[in-house]
């Protein structure tokens, strides 16, 4: 959700709202969350502004999903964080994972694991993580927040895994921005000219990119960068 100004996040009441949510949900239920919304939606920004929340009871963990995601990359992302061995690859076994779950229950602490782009993984992988979640969610905390894009609720009622048990779930929807937000969007991430005090984006300009847009941040910033 940013445009020229990299380092800046676009907050509305909405995102913070769901922020709140998600942390609330991740702390005190064992439902399975969903962040779904369509591309350029913004998700990737939130997931990644969600990453780097400080929660005193949560740890939170990262995941972004690739063509080559397995099994240990799971477990390495859980277990190390973000410490990564860029020289070698090491293994992780169940035993490990559990043990390391275990330590942060005793220490009154709830490990929780952000997944991004959840979209990319395959059929068995996925059975292998809500099975995962679910078996160790019978012994040790483990809470599991998944982002994705709306076809993957289809995926994720064709594994089964909770086909029958909708209420162990929570979808929360990614908003698109107001027109009003969009302007504000537009004014915060492409400033007008110092030199001329002239904002680059008129109002007719603004509604016509709303309008195309639907409001999606990712949207907004190609039809902007086209117009400039």
């Amino acid at each position: 959700m940013t445009g020229k100004n990299q380092n800046n996040f676009f907050i509305t009441p909405e995102l913070t709202h769901r922020s709140e949510l998600i942390l609330h949900l991740l702390e005190y239920s064992n439902k399975l969350v969903i962040v779904k919304g369509d591309l350029d939606s913004g998700k990737t920004t939130f997931f990644n502004r969600l990453c780097s929340q400080d929660e005193s009871n949560l740890i939170i963990r990262s995941l972004t999903v690739s063509a080559l995601t397995n099994l240990n990359d799971i477990y390495k992302s859980i277990i190390d964080g973000k410490h990564h061995d860029e020289l070698q690859e090491t293994q992780y076994s169940q035993s490990e994972l559990d043990s390391w779950l275990s330590r942060c229950q005793n220490k009154q602490q709830i490990p929780v694991l952000l997944i991004d782009n959840v979209d990319l993984l395959n059929e068995e992988l996925l059975v292998q993580l809500l099975t995962l979640i679910k078996a160790e969610n019978e012994h040790s905390v483990l809470h599991l927040c998944l982002f994705c894009e709306p076809s993957f609720l289809n995926q994720l009622e064709e594994s089964g895994i909770y086909k029958d048990d909708s209420d162990s779930l929570h979808i929360i929807e990614m908003p698109g921005l107001s027109e009003k937000q969009t302007e504000q969007y537009i004014h915060n991430n492409y400033p007008a000219d110092n030199s001329t005090d002239l904002n680059l984006f008129d109002e007719k300009t603004i509604k016509q990119i709303h309008r195309i847009s639907h409001g999606l941040p990712g949207r907004i910033n190609a039809l902007c960068e086209q117009y400039l």
